[in-house]
C-alpha cells in the first residue's frame, strides 16, 4: 500500500497522530514495525517507485522524464515475481503500469495528474479491497497506490483543511486491509514523502 505524500511525522507527531486510531491499535499489539528511511532527490513519483522496486537510487534525469516514465529494465521485486509466474494486481497510480507494463494480470490504473481530485481517486482504489483481497487464490501480490493526500498537499499544503480527514480515511483503509490480511500476509505501507523520506510500516 503506497500513500503518496504521507510524511512520517503525519503518523508520529501529536499534531497528526490523533487521525490514526486504528493504526495505533495495531501498533499497540506489537505486530507492526515502523521505520523511516531518508532518500535523495528526485522525489517525484516515477523515480521513487523505481527506487522502491529496484532498491537503486534514481538519476536526476528520471525526474525530468517523470511525465513519460519508461519501462524499468533493472532487476526489481516486480520483475522477480513476474519471472516466477506470480500474479500481481495493481489498483491506483498508473505510473506502475508505465514502469512495468507486462507485470500485472489485473489492474485499475488511475492518472496522477488530476491534482484537484482528493477523494474519488482514492475511493477508486478502496472499492477493490473487499472483492480482491479475499480472492487470495487469484493473486500473489497486490499494490494499492493512493494519490489523494499528495494531491491535497499540492493544492492546499500540509496544513490544508482536507489533510486530517484524508489521514482518517487512510487509517480506515489500513484497518480494512489489516483485517483481511491479519492471519497470513506481509502488509507493507510505503509513504512517498516530499521532499526526501520514505517510511513504511
Amino acid at each position: 500500500m503506497v500513500i503518496d505524500g504521507l510524511r512520517s511525522d503525519m503518523i508520529s507527531s501529536p499534531k497528526y497522530s490523533e487521525n490514526w486510531p486504528m493504526l495505533k491499535k495495531i501498533m499497540q499489539q506489537g505486530i507492526v514495525e515502523c521505520s523511516t528511511t531518508t532518500l535523495s532527490y528526485p522525489t517525484v513519483t516515477g523515480p521513487r517507485l523505481k527506487t522502491m522496486a529496484t532498491g537503486r537510487l534514481s538519476a536526476f534525469l528520471d525526474a525530468i522524464e517523470n511525465t513519460k516514465s519508461s519501462v524499468v529494465t533493472q532487476d526489481s521485486w516486480v520483475q522477480r515475481l513476474f519471472d516466477r509466474r506470480k500474479r500481481l494486481e495493481l489498483y491506483g497510480d498508473n505510473t506502475w503500469l508505465k514502469l512495468f507494463p507486462y507485470a500485472f494480470t489485473r489492474a485499475d490504473g488511475l492518472s496522477s495528474f488530476f491534482i484537484t481530485d482528493f477523494y474519488e481517486v482514492d475511493s477508486s482504489v478502496t472499492r477493490h479491497i473487499d472483492d480482491r483481497i479475499p480472492a487470495v487464490t487469484e493473486w500473489d501480490a497486490m499494490v494499492l497506490h493512493y494519490l489523494g493526500l499528495d494531491h491535497i498537499g499540492h493544492v492546499e499544503g500540509t496544513r490544508g483543511a482536507n489533510v486530517a480527514p484524508k489521514l482518517r480515511e487512510m487509517d480506515g483503509v489500513v484497518w480494512k486491509v489489516y483485517q483481511h490480511l491479519v492471519s497470513s500476509f506481509i502488509y507493507v505501507v510505503f509513504e512517498l514523502e516530499k521532499p526526501c523520506r520514505v517510511s513504511f510500516a
